[in-house]
């Protein structure tokens, strides 16, 4: 959430000398507000089957090439 908010307000007068004088004046507010939820991720149970059988497959390719050999 972001809030800005501005004012202005200026004037300007003169004189018949030549002067010239001018004021302007400014008032600027913000605010900036950020929220978020922290939720720890939790792996699913297919994540460790899908991760068992990786190892369990690589676990058998590596002991088919030794006795190939």
């Amino acid at each position: 959430m972001i809030q800005l908010g501005l004012n202005a307000i200026g004037s300007s007068t003169g004189s018949g000398s030549g002067n010239l004088l001018t004021q302007f004046q400014t008032a600027a507010s913000g605010r900036v507000a950020v929220t978020y939820e922290y939720i720890s991720a939790v792996p699913e149970p297919e994540t460790y089957v899908m991760l068992l059988t990786g190892l369990a497959l690589a676990g058998v390719m590596t002991r088919r090439r030794k006795s190939v050999v």
